[in-house]
């Protein structure tokens, strides 16, 4: 996927009115959460980008994600 593509991805990302994230699957990092992501996570939007989703999925679930 082309930079252009990823930064219109991430702009659409943030003006959905549900909760939504971009993940890295390989390395399991947010690349880019919303508002209402941040919301449901407890923690400003920003401060996801660039951390482990799964310290954020409970034990018993992370074999699934």
């Amino acid at each position: 996927m082309a930079v252009g593509d990823t930064d219109e991805l991430i702009r659409s990302l943030k003006a959905l009115p549900v909760a939504a994230i971009l993940t890295e699957l390989i390395t399991h990092t947010f690349i880019a959460a919303n508002d209402r992501a941040g919301e449901v996570f407890g923690t400003p939007a920003d401060d996801l980008v660039s951390k482990d989703v799964l310290v954020r999925i409970h034990p018993d679930d992370r074999e699934a994600a």
